[in-house]
């Protein structure tokens, strides 16, 4: 694991986050029972095309056996979290073309509140490294199997693929506080109602 600050906030790079055993199961998975929609239909914006597919609690213990490589990542960064503070989950595809902006998660209320993001990039044929994940200035890789945890406070953009290959990621959002669940998928800035 590499460990590096930005804007005084913590980030962990963990690469080969999961272990081979479940590596193997969640790709066959993904290979033959993901199904991907369009997001912005899903969510009645209808500006650009965004494939993706929204993961639930079950899945995520079924389908991605999050508890047997996900939870030491995530109590590592923040001692405080749980997998049931789930506030979303979901696999974004971006493609070269994608339409993308720099966003936040969340916007902090007080020191009491945390809002942890990850991102898990599950694409093995992407080995140019041609696409990853802005966090303010810093850029990482695209690397097969890399988890990136991070402040959900850090200004961070999508690099999309400049090649016919294709950006899929798993994307884990934890939070101790209660959200707004009026938020839609373009719009990530989310409101707190403590």
């Amino acid at each position: 694991m590499k460990k590096t600050s930005i804007k005084n906030s913590p980030v962990h790079i963990i690469d080969n986050a999961i272990p081979a055993q479940h590596l193997e199961f969640i790709q066959t998975w993904i290979k033959t029972k993901a199904t991907f929609t369009n997001y912005y239909k899903e969510y009645n914006e209808s500006k650009h095309i965004h494939f993706g597919m929204p993961v639930k609690q079950g899945s995520l213990q079924q389908n991605f056996l999050l508890q047997h490589w996900f939870t030491d990542y995530l109590t590592g960064y923040e001692p405080r979290a749980t997998l049931s503070q789930k506030v979303r989950s979901d696999m974004p595809v971006f493609s070269h073309g994608s339409k993308v902006s720099e966003h936040q998660d969340f916007i902090s209320i007080n020191d009491d509140t945390f809002y942890v993001s990850s991102t898990l990039f599950l694409n093995p044929l992407d080995k140019d490294k041609n696409s990853g994940l802005f966090l303010e200035d810093q850029y990482f890789h695209n690397v097969y199997n890399r988890l990136i945890i991070h402040s959900g406070h850090i200004k961070h953009k999508v690099r999309v693929p400049d090649n016919d290959k294709l950006r899929l990621t798993l994307e884990i959002h934890i939070s101790n506080a209660t959200i707004d669940t009026n938020q839609t998928y373009e719009n990530n800035l989310v409101t707190f109602v403590k």
